[in-house]
Order: C-alpha cells, then sequence, then structure tokens
C-alpha cells in the first residue's frame, strides 16, 4: 500500500513541476499559498518544519504548498525525501533524478569542528578556500577533513551545517543544509565568511556534497 501511495504522490508532484511554469504564463487565476493550513503525514508521522507552513530549499524558504485553478502543488524534494527517497537535481540537463536509498548505507560518525581546532595545515586549507563557496575534502594524518563555504557575505545571519554523512558503499554523501536571514530580518552589517567543517575517520572512496541544488565549486585538497 505504501509503494502504491508512494507511487501517486511522485506522480501528482511531476505533474505540478511540469505544469507550474504553464500556470504561472497566464497569471489570469491568482496564486493562492498555503502558509499554514496544510498538513503532511507520513506513516502517522506527521513532518514539522523549521518555519510552520515553509521549508528551506537549499537556498530559500518557501511555501510546502500552494493551490493554482483548484490543483494543490507541493516541491518534488519536500515529500520524495520523507518518503525515503533520494532527490538529485542536475542543473546542466534541467534534470531531476528520484532514487532508493541505498539498504546497505551505514551511517558515518564526525564531529563538527572549529577552524582552530584543525590542524595547521587543515587550517590554511580553510582560509584559502572560505572567501568562494565551496565543498572540498582533504586527507590528512589519517582522517579525512570536509569543508562547506559560502564565500563572502555582507551580512550576519547566513550559516551552512552539515547534518548527516552516509557511506552508500561507493561513495560517501555529505549532507548540507544552508541557512539564509529572514526578509526583513535584523542582521548585523559586517562582512561574513560562513563555513563547516566536520573530520571523519580517513577514507578513500568519493565523496559528494547533497548542497540541495547549489550550485558550489569542488576544492578537493587544494
Amino acid at each position: 500500500m505504501l509503494k502504491r501511495i508512494a507511487a501517486f504522490i511522485s506522480g501528482v508532484l511531476v505533474w505540478g513541476l511540469l505544469l507550474t511554469g504553464i500556470g504561472f504564463a497566464g497569471q489570469k487565476d491568482p496564486v493562492k499559498l498555503f502558509p499554514v493550513s496544510v498538513q503532511f503525514v507520513v506513516n502517522g508521522k506527521e513532518i514539522v518544519t523549521e518555519q510552520e507552513g515553509q521549508f528551506y530549499n537549499g537556498k530559500d524558504y518557501v511555501p510546502t504548498a500552494f493551490i493554482y485553478k483548484g490543483t494543490t502543488y507541493v516541491p518534488y524534494r519536500f515529500l520524495s525525501e520523507h518518503l525515503g527517497k533520494r532527490v538529485e537535481w542536475d542543473g546542466t540537463t534541467r534534470t531531476i533524478t528520484v532514487k532508493d536509498i541505498n539498504e546497505n548505507a551505514s551511517t558515518i560518525a564526525f564531529l563538527t569542528i572549529d577552524i582552530n581546532e584543525a590542524p595547521e595545515e587543515i587550517q590554511q586549507w580553510v582560509e584559502r578556500n572560505r572567501k568562494n563557496e565551496a565543498t572540498g575534502t582533504r586527507n590528512y594524518n589519517g582522517k579525512t577533513y570536509l569543508l562547506v563555504t559560502r564565500g563572502q557575505k555582507c551580512t550576519g545571519g547566513y550559516g551552512v551545517t552539515i547534518t548527516d554523512i552516509q557511506d552508500l558503499g561507493n561513495e560517501i554523501v555529505v549532507k548540507v543544509q544552508y541557512r539564509d536571514p529572514a526578509p526583513g530580518a535584523m542582521v548585523p552589517m559586517v562582512l561574513t565568511y560562513p563555513y563547516a567543517l566536520a573530520v571523519i575517520d580517513k577514507t578513500e572512496e568519493p565523496v559528494r556534497f547533497d548542497t540541495a541544488g547549489m550550485a558550489t565549486k569542488v576544492v578537493k585538497g587544494s
């Protein structure tokens, strides 16, 4: 039953994605946003977002649902990931790929550290890359260091967090979450360079950073 429900929702979401651009073109009927009136329950468990009625898509907070001409549209990634699927976006070919999560995947223990807690060579590596938006790995002294940077920001309120690291057997996947200041929020007017630095036991497997569609430069050991 769950598989049939998942397939049905995925089909609805695909059509929602394809038709959204067509619907907005006419602008004859206003798009009605649902602020908090939609609840999502998967396997009896309610999905709770950081901001009620909105979720963070890697760049901005967007509504979890909106209605247009009597049809409710839901972000593809939002529900797919809660149904146990992995969503990938190829900006070059504009292709959305949904995959089953590897059943043999295992969680890798990691430690998030400040730049001052890292060896001097790793500190220098971070400093060389933190002014640009990038992801990268560096092996040093029996450990693998994982770096995600947001680049230079003109205000405070920006951030980045490594939330999970999975070993899929053929690659390591690092889940990343970005944070931006809310519209109209009071933030310090100062240059900031948000970054996240984590360390795991040394690995020779390829590492992929899941940045939720955000385009980042890859810096491997540079």
